[in-house]
């Protein structure tokens, strides 16, 4: 025998479906690029999150608290240039910036409610900048494959 072929029976409504190796692996490929696809946008939200997380590192350096608006660290939020996929950027509790995004535009499935990235502030030991965290939620807490590396769970 030269080689070995896999056939993979899947059924499907009654019906059945035979996938070789070759076929699988294809889907798995294509499977791959899907959510590389997604995983670039998902880094879009962190790009545009950017400016504002300078902001109020800076504003934190200079008041030694966390703003409590967009106004008040004077980060003109709504200057900043958001792509088709991501909802807003806001600002939550003590300097928390909340990237969400619009799933279907992510090309996740419809049904999903809810994809969001939480970066979270810590001060450093020295007080003198903040340690970032990545912590994502909704669909992103389950499915680390479409997650840039810095917001694995």
């Amino acid at each position: 025998m030269k080689g070995l072929v896999v056939i993979l029976l899947i059924f499907i409504a009654g019906g059945v479906t035979y996938l070789t190796y070759s076929e699988l692996q294809k889907q798995s490929a294509v499977d791959e690029i899907a959510n590389r696809i997604i995983q670039s946008r998902v880094s879009d939200g962190l790009v545009a999150a950017g400016g504002p997380k300078a902001g109020i590192s800076e504003y934190y350096n200079d008041y030694g608290k966390f703003p409590l608006s967009w106004n008040e660290a004077r980060i003109p939020i709504d200057m900043v240039s958001l792509p088709g996929h991501i909802k807003g950027i806001e600002l939550g509790d003590n300097g928390e910036i909340i990237i969400r995004y619009y799933p279907p535009a992510l090309g996740l499935p419809a049904e999903v409610s809810e994809a969001t990235l939480r970066l979270i502030p810590e001060p450093s030991s020295e007080a003198t900048y903040l340690n970032w965290t990545c912590v994502p939620s909704g669909l992103f807490g389950k499915q680390r494959d479409i997650l840039p590396a810095t917001c694995w769970p």
